[in-house]
């Protein structure tokens, strides 16, 4: 935890030494200039006064930790539910009590078999690897190496016809979800759940984003002056036994209970993966919706396992470590198979 900071306070320092660079440069930030960077660089407090630096290089590994929530949210919940096949199950009962079944999105896919090449029995995945650190592999996976031109050149003609009826897969999932209506994310309490449940396990923000003390303030036993740079550690917040039963588990039925997200007894929030407060994440609502979207066209559209090479679940956790999310050493690998 203590390098994954250093790392990210490191990252902050660099990035606020080149935009001061830059716009030393320029003469100072254009009024034109709306982008992130010079917003940082413009921003001034009640009073009209520039923050420090430590205050700007809080605001920016910020912004470092919130670009990474939604694709690490969307790559922990489809691995705890991969290795579930009980529970995948389940989440296509709530799938069809909403209209939206496997039926829905597959109806051109016996069509497009009889013209599509294959390789290792695959006919639409082909194309689906290296998407950042969701890595999606199995069967249709394969290696050109050692093999001939000819090969080489079938392999190519498979990943095009892939990708083409990949893509007519996606345009179904789209028009499925499209003619249920956005309200239809309501109706899946379950697949909820699961996201909580993942995020609480593999917060995006795990290392937590730096905030510097502005006024004398106690935490715990301590007496903190200004200035002090404070790391909330988000992820022991999720992971300690005070705060959960059996925090090492998942366990979607947690947030069964009414404000699960709160201690029992209380009442202080203990589920944290956007920070709590005034400088809490403003796009918390949005990354939600994103991925509680993104995972139920995926979820409905394909059944989920772990791909062999990772080694199982062992395997997974000997190969996590803490960058600034939570990652898999070479990519968490899974396999997608195209619901009938």
């Amino acid at each position: 935890m203590w390098s994954a900071r250093r790392r990210l306070a490191g990252w902050g320092e660099s990035i606020y030494d080149l935009l001061q660079q830059r716009y030393a440069a320029a003469g100072g930030v254009p009024e034109d200039d709306h982008s992130l960077a010079g917003c940082l660089m413009r921003i001034t407090d009640k009073h009209g006064n520039k923050p420090n630096r430590g205050a700007l290089v809080a605001e920016i590994c910020d912004a470092l930790t919130a670009s990474e929530t939604v694709p690490s949210s969307i790559m922990w919940t489809l691995y705890c539910i991969a290795v579930r096949p009980q529970l995948q199950q389940q989440l296509q009962h709530e799938f069809a009590a909403t209209g939206i079944t496997s039926s829905t999105i597959a109806a051109a896919a016996a069509a497009n078999s009889s013209s599509s090449t294959t390789c290792n029995g695959s006919d639409d995945a082909a194309s689906l690897r290296d998407q950042g650190d969701l890595a999606l592999a199995g069967p249709e996976t394969f290696s050109a190496s050692g093999k001939s031109s000819a090969a080489a050149g079938v392999k190519q003609q498979a990943a095009a016809v892939s990708a083409e009826v990949l893509q007519q897969r996606r345009q179904r999932l789209l028009d499925a979800f499209a003619a249920a209506g956005p309200e239809v994310l309501k109706q899946l309490p379950l697949l909820q759940a699961c996201l909580y449940e993942a995020m609480r396990l593999y917060p995006a923000g795990a290392p937590g984003a730096p905030r510097m003390v502005e006024q004398p303030t106690r935490v715990g036993p301590y007496l903190l002056p200004p200035g002090v740079i404070v790391f909330p550690n988000l992820y022991a917040i999720m992971n300690v036994s005070s705060n959960w039963q059996q925090p090492e588990q998942f366990q979607p039925e947690r947030w069964a209970q009414e404000h699960a997200e709160k201690d029992p007894i209380t009442g202080a929030a203990r589920w944290v993966p956007f920070s709590l407060g005034p400088k809490a994440c403003a796009g918390q609502n949005l990354a939600m919706l994103q991925s509680k979207a993104h995972l139920a066209m995926l979820l409905a559209g394909y059944e989920w396992s772990l791909a062999p090479r990772m080694g199982g679940e062992a395997g997974v956790a000997a190969r996590t470590y803490l960058g600034v999310t939570i990652k898999v050493q070479d990519g968490l690998w899974l396999t997608a198979t195209p619901r009938a």
